[in-house]
C-alpha cells in the first residue's frame, strides 16, 4: 500500500511543473525583490540576508543562483534597463509628425517612470555612484542611444516646414523630454515639501504631463 502511494506521487511530480522552471521562478522571484532592496536601500547597504528574507529563501540559494551580491545588482540593472531599451525601440515608427513623437516618448518614459519606480531610484543611486553598475552595460546603453536618433530626421522635416527652429538639437531635445518626466517623478515629495503642492497624486502627476508635452511642443516652435 504504502509502495503504491509512493509511486503514485512520483508520477504527479513527473507530470508536474519541471525543476527547471520552478529553478526560473524561484531566480524571478530572487530578482525582482533584489530590485526593490537596492532601490530601497542602494547597491552598498543592502545585504544578501535582506534579499534572502525578502524573497523567503535561504541566502545560499542566492548565492547558488548569482554567486555574489554585486552579480546580482548588476543583474537586477540588466533586467531593467533592458525594458528601457524595448520601450525606446519603435517610438517613431511610421511617424513622420514630431508632436506626435514628442508626445509619445514622453507618455511612454513617464508612464515607464510612473509604473517602474524601482527604476527611478536605482538611476538615482547609479548617478550618485558614478553610473559604475551602468558602466558593465555599455552595449545597452549604446543602444538606447541609438534608439533615439530618430529625432534628428524629424527635426528636419519639422523644420522645413516651419514647424519647428532648425537649430534644435536633437540630443538636448530627448534629454529635455526624458528630464521633464524624470525629475518630477524622483522629486515629487520634496516639490510638495518646498511649494505646498500637490505633487504625489495620479491627478498632479497627470496634469504634469500634459503640461510638461505643452512646454516642449512651445519651446521648438521658430521664432
Amino acid at each position: 500500500m504504502e509502495t503504491t502511494q509512493v509511486v503514485n506521487v512520483s508520477t504527479k511530480r513527473h507530470r508536474g511543473r519541471p525543476a527547471g522552471a520552478n529553478a526560473e521562478m524561484q531566480k524571478n522571484r530572487i530578482l525582482q525583490h533584489a530590485c526593490d532592496a537596492f532601490a530601497e536601500f542602494g547597491p552598498d547597504s543592502t545585504r544578501l540576508q535582506d534579499i534572502a528574507e525578502r524573497a523567503g529563501v535561504d541566502r545560499r540559494l542566492v548565492y547558488h543562483y548569482f554567486k555574489s551580491k554585486d552579480r546580482l545588482y548588476l543583474d537586477v540593472l540588466r533586467d531593467i534597463f533592458s525594458k528601457l531599451v524595448n520601450l525606446s525601440e519603435d517610438i517613431a515608427a511610421g511617424q513622420t509628425n514630431l508632436d506626435v513623437v514628442i508626445e509619445q516618448l514622453m507618455t511612454r518614459y513617464y508612464h515607464f517612470c510612473r509604473t517602474n519606480p524601482a527604476y527611478v531610484r536605482l538611476l538615482m543611486w547609479e548617478n550618485l555612484r558614478d553610473a559604475r553598475g551602468l558602466k558593465e552595460y555599455a552595449e545597452k546603453c549604446e543602444m538606447i542611444r541609438h534608439n533615439f536618433e530618430f529625432m534628428k530626421p524629424l527635426i528636419l522635416t519639422a523644420a522645413r516646414e516651419k514647424r519647428c527652429r532648425i537649430d534644435l538639437d536633437p540630443t538636448l531635445l530627448v534629454l529635455s523630454c526624458l528630464g521633464h518626466c524624470l525629475y518630477f517623478l524622483s522629486h515629487g515629495s520634496s516639490l510638495e515639501l518646498f511649494f505646498h503642492c500637490d505633487a504625489t497624486s495620479d491627478n498632479a502627476q497627470d496634469r504634469w504631463l500634459a503640461h510638461s508635452i505643452q512646454i516642449i511642443r512651445d519651446g521648438i516652435r521658430p521664432v
